[in-house]
């Protein structure tokens, strides 16, 4: 009975050790996706842009929504050249081995005639997803704008 119950406490600890579902490598992860975002804004590359959605990816922009890569092409190369200086501050994020998730802040310069126009500030929540391929594509994207 002695040695049951040592086994028994002896499991509990092992079990008690084990690593947690969310590791540090995948949420260092999170951080070069929003990293390559902010990139490909300021860089105006749209065609980056819309490769980081999946096809049937989901963008809510203020009033906008995009279902798919077509619609998404059209409102991303619309806006490409207004914005300039995107930064992004990480409130929240996670991450598991196929799925990620950020929320937090993003700033930007809104550019008309190679003149700053305005300032917006807002927040956002992105999700991920890793596709068989081992790329990570956006499954949805909704951004909020503070003031328009």
């Amino acid at each position: 009975m002695k040695n049951l119950l040592i086994l028994a406490f002896a499991a509990c600890l092992i079990a008690a050790c084990q690593k947690p579902t969310v590791n540090v490598n995948n949420e260092s992860m999170v951080d070069s996706l929003i990293l390559a975002w902010n990139n490909a804004w300021n860089n105006h590359d749209s065609l980056a842009i819309e490769n980081m959605f999946e096809p049937t990816g989901v963008l809510i922009d203020g009033d906008s929504i995009t279902r798919n890569t077509a619609e998404l092409s059209k409102l991303v190369r619309s806006g490409i050249n207004t914005i300039n200086n995107l930064k992004t501050e990480p409130l929240q994020k996670w991450a598991t081995a196929d799925r990620a998730g950020l929320a937090g802040l993003w700033e930007l310069d809104a550019i008309a005639n190679d003149s700053v126009i305005a300032h917006p500030k807002g927040a956002f929540t992105f999700n991920w997803r890793k596709t068989e391929n081992g790329d990570w594509k956006l499954t949805n994207a909704d951004i909020h704008s503070f003031s328009k």
